[in-house]
């Protein structure tokens, strides 16, 4: 699993990570022992795929392409992967019914074959849907059956991160939040259990959990990591407007004026749009709104 993440994280800094998925999907059609460590261990570095670096039609057509091969050759790791890699890049540009459909599918997929990585995956990104749809307490659940399903794998660390981000967006109001983010921080330790391509689904999150919390120390922490994760490690444009935002509630939290705020805010919605975000954009959108108006420590999911 290591030596396919560096392959797959070499590949991806060459331009020709399709090239090195296809060649491990027809590697794997008969080795199902092989095939769950190879595509478990594309989990993290697929994310690339998702946050800017590509057009969301091309992923979604990519995606759909390696499910079609997977089924062709009897590759049913390979099918599933592509078929929940297609949810996924569905929920982030937006489309929801189409998100939910093939992320389920994914989730039935995996079951199928055990895939206990691939399945608390799938389930993780339902709940999104489910949260951006408002549907909150269906999220909940969904989240910690597959928190459950994540601890039952042993490559846990490339989904601990992202479920407990979830976990603390997913929260009723800020005491809630801040509860959630001090679970994580007890739940989540060491090396073995981060992932430094997952990271950031953690850091993010955690970061405006904690500004709105007003516990700045935290806040400054998470925010310093969100930022090294955008600039360093991920390089890609939709997580650096997350970090606009990280800096939109930072500047909330610290008092540092209605028109800082909501320039950050603005800037994080220019910047989701750019990727290919619109939920993310309309959410920074309207902070920036309040905070014009001296509302933008209001909590909400979405």
């Amino acid at each position: 699993m290591t030596a396919s993440w560096a392959q797959a994280a070499a590949a991806h800094a060459r331009g020709e990570l399709h090239q090195s998925v296809w060649a491990d999907l027809q590697d794997t059609g008969q080795l199902p022992h092989l095939a769950v460590r190879v595509f478990d261990g594309q989990l993290c570095i697929l994310q690339r795929f998702l946050y800017g670096a590509r057009p969301y039609p091309e992923v979604i057509a990519f995606a759909e392409g390696l499910a079609a091969e997977a089924v062709r050759i009897g590759a049913a790791r390979g099918h599933a992967f592509g078929i929940t890699l297609r949810g996924e890049a569905e929920l982030l540009a937006g489309d929801l019914s189409a998100a939910e459909e093939h992320l389920t599918l994914g989730v039935r997929l995996h079951h199928a074959i055990g895939g206990a990585t691939g399945e608390a995956f799938s389930m993780q990104r339902l709940a999104e849907v489910a949260m951006y749809r408002g549907q909150l307490d269906d999220a909940r659940a969904l989240i910690d059956e597959a928190l459950d399903l994540a601890r039952q794998t042993d490559i846990g660390f490339h989904l601990l991160d992202r479920i407990y981000g979830t976990r603390i967006r997913l929260a009723r109001n800020p005491t809630a939040a801040l509860h959630a983010l001090e679970d994580a921080r007890e739940a989540v330790r060491g090396p073995l259990e981060t992932c430094p391509g997952c990271r950031i689904t953690f850091a993010v999150p955690a970061a405006i959990a904690a500004a709105r919390a007003k516990r700045l120390d935290l806040a400054e922490a998470y925010k310093g990591q969100s930022a090294y994760l955008a600039d360093v490690v991920m390089r890609l444009p939709a997580w650096h407007a997350a970090h606009d935002e990280v800096l939109g509630h930072m500047a909330v939290a610290r008092g540092e004026g209605a028109h800082v705020a909501a320039s950050r805010f603005a800037e994080a919605a220019a910047r989701f749009r750019g990727a290919g975000h619109p939920i993310d954009a309309l959410r920074c959108e309207r902070l920036a709104v309040a905070s014009e108006s001296g509302e933008a420590g209001g909590f909400g999911a979405t």
